[in-house]
């Protein structure tokens, strides 16, 4: 079985689509599978983890945990360190070693976080175990541009392709962001990132392209997210005459207290305004 999962996964993928019947109807001659999920399910981006997980869930639950003769399981992991509330690389592999060790495990669906998908990626990889995320943004997993040296080959050390992404990555979603500021009429912009693969990559996408584009970048700095007191940064911003803040980052990396913040020391609209991409979003 472990030659043929993404295979396997495409099926099972193609079965939660179109598949019905009710519960009575179905049975699992096949044996059962299993579907492996692993983003942070404690701390900050617990509200995304449920999200993502209740997704999971109700597919699984709209065909009955049943397709194409196999009864489907889910195995739902947190890749969150308990001690820091955000994703951790340590309980990243331990959760993908534990998901190809399983003869039942036909694919990975995450992570949330890219930096988590570096760890992951190349251990389902050598696995032949198909890694499907709802998240990722960061261009390097999958593609050249925006990537470092050595990306994305460096993710497949099988030498081929197991990890795929439904969704636009940040080498989109940074320049149009750049391209929305000057329609804006912004001239100066302060770009912050929280130092973490998705965070800093958006943020080097978007200075990349404002510099083409003709804004004026003051700098684009990294910030320590754990430090609780952002003023003497956001001081130093706003002396600056920077129109906008742009902060690369996700909501457990401390945008919450930079924009608290950003009131307290003046930088507030129309003045000085703030921008940053989907990971600042959370819905509740």
């Amino acid at each position: 079985m472990r030659l043929m999962r993404i295979a396997a996964v495409a099926v099972v993928l193609f079965g939660l689509v179109t598949a019905g019947g009710n519960a009575a109807a179905q049975s699992c001659p096949k044996g059962k599978l299993r579907l492996y999920t692993s983003w942070p399910m404690q701390g900050a981006m617990l509200p995304e983890g449920t999200g993502m997980k209740n997704g999971v869930d109700m597919a699984v639950g709209e065909v009955n945990a049943a397709v194409a003769g196999f009864c489907l399981e889910v195995v739902n992991l947190d890749d969150a360190s308990p001690q820091t509330g955000k994703w951790d690389g340590a309980v990243e592999a331990e959760n993908a070693n534990k998901a190809v060790a399983d003869p039942l495990a036909i694919v990975y669906i995450g992570t949330y976080n890219s930096g988590a998908a570096k760890v992951s990626i190349p251990i389902n990889n050598r696995a032949h175990m198909a890694q499907v995320t709802p998240a990722n943004t960061y261009p390097g997993l999958t593609k050249k541009r925006g990537a470092a040296p050595g990306e994305p080959e460096i993710y497949r050390p099988g030498g081929f392709v197991n990890y795929f992404r439904p969704i636009p990555a940040d080498d989109i979603q940074g320049a149009v962001a750049a391209k929305w500021a000057k329609r804006m009429g912004v001239k100066k912009v302060y770009i912050l990132n929280d130092q973490e693969l998705y965070g800093k990559g958006i943020a080097d996408v978007f200075e990349a392209t404002a510099k083409k584009i003709g804004l004026d970048i003051v700098a684009n700095e990294g910030i320590d997210w754990k430090q609780p007191d952002q003023k003497p940064m956001l001081t130093k911003i706003r002396a600056s005459g920077a129109d906008l803040v742009y902060l690369g980052g996700v909501i457990e990396t401390g945008a919450q207290v930079v924009i608290r913040q950003m009131k307290e020391v003046g930088l507030t609209a129309p003045r000085t305004r703030f921008m940053g991409p989907d990971g600042l979003l959370e819905e509740e």
